[in-house]
């Protein structure tokens, strides 16, 4: 440690360097510019939405602004979004996550991950190792959590998991709000089929803004247990309104 009596430029001795050997491994379905490959499109696209915003290197989980494709809006029973590299590609890791708006746009019910093989045919993607969660913000019968200006109240979140697998809860309110947890947040194990229960102390500003009610989000990111590469999933649920 280095101390000294005035603000005069001192050089310091930080001892030799260490070099680490950094994982090989890139995002390449990023592609923030927008430019060149990899491209994506799909089968129907809002009109204030874009296929080349689902792989822009953003997750926002806001709606303003946009960093997001999604269907709404769509007459088709079921809708896709092809992301191409331009050359055949192995890829060891597929991070995907969802947008919900607690509207129109929601999670889907269900999807499927496919490669295009040889002779242009789409064949399910083997080896998938999924981990589904269950996010939950809990709220009275009314759907409405009463808050007062510049007042804290409690909110109760659970998160449920189908396999065992480590989460990292956030929880996400307007600007000029604040949500602060109980008890420190860390990466928590939650065992196959157990919930885990945190409260929240959110805190409305001196002056409620207009337009209420207000969303309260619950963004949970995993890692599975399996080993190897970490996959990750982002459940949103837009369940539950201040006012």
């Amino acid at each position: 440690m280095h101390r000294q009596a005035d603000l005069q430029p001192v050089t310091l001795d930080v001892g030799t360097a260490v070099e680490h050997a950094l994982a090989d491994e890139v995002g390449d379905l990023a592609n923030v510019e927008q430019q060149g490959y990899p491209q994506a499109r799909a089968s129907y696209t809002f009109l204030l939405d874009s296929p080349a915003k689902a792989i822009d290197g953003q997750d926002l989980h806001i709606d303003t602004p946009s960093s997001r494709w999604t269907n709404y809006g769509s007459p088709n029973a079921v809708d896709g979004l092809v992301v191409g590299y331009g050359v055949p590609t192995p890829v060891s890791d597929l991070r995907i996550s969802f947008y919900d708006d607690g509207g129109g746009v929601r999670t889907p019910d269900s999807y499927d991950l496919e490669y295009l093989g040889v002779g242009g045919r789409w064949q399910p993607l083997p080896g998938q190792q999924r981990i589904r969660l269950a996010v939950a913000v809990e709220t009275p019968q009314s759907g409405l959590i009463p808050v007062r200006p510049n007042a804290a109240v409690q909110v109760t979140t659970t998160i449920k998991a189908s396999t065992t697998t480590v989460v990292s809860p956030e929880l996400l309110v307007p600007d000029a709000w604040k949500a602060v947890p109980r008890r420190a947040i860390r990466p928590t194990r939650v065992e196959t089929g157990k919930t885990l229960r945190i409260r929240w102390l959110v805190t409305a500003p001196a002056e409620l803004p207009d337009g209420l009610p207000q969303p309260l989000r619950l963004v949970v990111r995993s890692r599975g247990n399996e080993g190897g590469a970490v996959r990750h999933q982002c459940g949103c649920l837009d369940a539950g309104e201040l006012r």
